[in-house]
């Protein structure tokens, strides 16, 4: 996952990012390091195999695993998007982030992948149903890949005021 970030103690920077320690940018002048590409570093250890995708298009991630599985040698998928969080936080203090996402449960037969098949924290069970958590959904439209339904039940609000 290259998502710009190293999220497991909280999203410090790391040698990819171009960021020092603290976080600061640091001027093209003052820059003591160059950026370590995660590609170029697997490449020099004798991968061949290597695909970036997005990590919001499910299709074309599960194709590129696919791929990557078929190799007889080691492959690397990495699934390359900001951090869902620190965009999301950007993205609502500059006023653009998209509308959450909700299941119309008149259209939704509870199949449930989208609580099995797929870890959005938005996404929660509701006594026998799922629920999209308004306040938690980023409006990214991942869920909707995951429904196995041909008339999707997962729709976006259209009248949505974040606050």
């Amino acid at each position: 996952m290259d998502n710009g970030i190293t999220a497991m103690t909280g999203h410090q920077p790391n040698p990819n990012t171009g960021t020092k320690s603290r976080g600061a940018r640091l001027p093209p002048k003052y820059k003591d390091t160059e950026t370590i590409s995660i590609d170029d570093t697997l490449k020099a250890w004798g991968v061949k195999f290597i695909r970036r995708v997005p990590a919001y298009n499910v299709p074309a991630l599960v194709e590129a695993l696919e791929e990557a599985f078929a190799q007889d040698e080691f492959a690397v998928v990495i699934q390359e998007e900001p951090c869902a969080l620190m965009r999301s936080k950007a993205e609502r203090k500059a006023g653009n982030l998209a509308n959450p996402y909700f299941i119309d449960h008149d259209i939704c037969r509870n199949i449930q992948n989208c609580l099995a098949d797929f870890a959005c924290p938005a996404i929660e069970k509701k006594g026998e149903k799922p629920e999209i958590n308004t306040d938690l959904c980023i409006g990214c439209g991942c869920c909707v890949q995951t429904c196995p339904l041909k008339s999707k039940p997962i729709k976006q609000l259209e009248e949505f005021t974040r606050i």
